[in-house]
């Protein structure tokens, strides 16, 4: 007959009670300070008190920092933007003074413009996958271009947006008639913009203004390449955002620019699904085939499907004072962005059941992907 045997010692829960409260302490004092906290860092913190609290047998093991997180309702998240790093006096100034920097100005008057970078070919970095499997991909694309949008306050004027790319013609342009794409193209040699492009897009359009016999606001953030006496404007007044503070007040950035990339995100996901049936290519490879001309269409399209509400919306969470008859008929933003993310998300499931699988032919097509 085998001995009995001796029960392993167990920290009862009144014991790690006090350890847990000082955790948490730390995880809520990182969150106020803005500080990327990981869950190695939590288990160190943990083992840190518990000998301070003389309890050399707890230990902060992975199912210990598990159980922990669901009893406080914590989730790891990826740290994201810039609006952490906003004074919150400088907003709440800038928000003050908006009225008065308005004033006169009827919404269709007042005017946002911004840059943002488009990695063209980037499939999205998460999968769906069986529990246990490993999720591998390849080499995320870097092949980027750099899209311009504007837009007036009421979402009734988007200009028509400008894409830099880095040739003055690529090759998929041959035989295309430029005025006929839904953008403008320019090109330097970074693919950005520059403060010679900038002067020639603010001079075309205050001329524009001027034809049209009106006086408006244009805001813009004070990057180098946007210098604020560089050309002479007769019927645009330019407004610059206080350094460093576009993450919480440019409209654009409050979700504008996040609903014709999440737009046209989706339209890359319809195009590599829809070789995906005929290419024996995984979908990375099938994503290496989508050239410029196919991005062009896809941002204009995009841009033009950001909506006059999610315009409105964002105008309005950048502290712009709204009429509340506007107000009353407007779709809140994330409504409008929760509905892309969903179609998203549809497309990559089912993106990666192609992926997964062996695809039949071998041929890729050099047309664009019109979708």
């Amino acid at each position: 007959m085998q001995p009995r045997r001796q029960p392993k010692e167990t920290l009862c829960p009144h014991r790690i009670r006090r350890v847990e409260r000082t955790s948490m302490g730390v995880v809520q004092k990182e969150k106020n300070s803005v500080n990327p906290l990981s869950g190695p860092m939590i288990q160190e913190q943990a083992l840190i008190y518990a000998e301070q609290l003389n309890k050399p047998e707890f230990k902060a093991s992975n199912g210990w920092l598990e159980s922990f997180s669901k009893r406080n309702n914590l989730s790891f998240h990826k740290v994201s933007g810039e609006s952490a790093d906003v004074p919150q006096e400088t907003v709440d100034s800038w928000t003050a003074r908006l009225p008065h920097l308005i004033e006169g100005y009827s919404p269709r008057d007042i005017f946002n413009m911004d840059e943002t970078g488009v990695f063209y070919r980037a499939l999205p970095d998460k999968s769906y996958a069986a529990k246990g499997e490993d999720c591998k991909g390849g080499k995320k694309s870097k092949d980027r271009i750099t899209a311009v949008l504007c837009t007036n306050m009421n979402g009734t004027e988007k200009l028509k947006a400008i894409v830099i790319g880095k040739a003055a013609k690529p090759r998929c342009f041959n035989n295309v008639n430029l005025n006929s794409l839904p953008v403008l193209w320019r090109n330097n040699k970074k693919a950005w913009m520059t403060t010679e492009l900038f002067t020639d897009w603010l001079r075309d359009f205050d001329r524009k203004m001027r034809q049209q016999k009106r006086k408006v606001l244009m805001f813009i953030d004070n990057a180098p390449t946007h210098p604020p006496n560089a050309v002479r404007l007769t019927n645009t007044k330019l407004i610059f955002f206080p350094p460093k503070t576009t993450s919480k007040l440019q409209p654009l950035d409050q979700g504008i620019i996040a609903a014709m990339k999440k737009t046209y995100r989706k339209r890359l996901l319809r195009a590599v699904l829809s070789k995906a049936e005929d290419e024996s290519l995984s979908a990375n490879e099938i994503a290496r085939t989508v050239n410029v001309l196919d991005a062009c269409h896809w941002i204009g399209r995009s841009w033009n499907e950001v909506t006059a509400e999610t315009i409105t919306s964002c105008f309005r969470k950048a502290g712009f004072p709204t009429n509340a008859a506007n107000e009353a008929d407007e779709v809140n933003e994330d409504t409008e962005l929760d509905r892309l993310v969903t179609a998203t998300g549809r497309a990559l499931v089912s993106l990666n059941f192609y992926v997964l699988r062996t695809l039949s032919m071998s041929t890729v097509k050099s047309r664009p992907m019109l979708v």
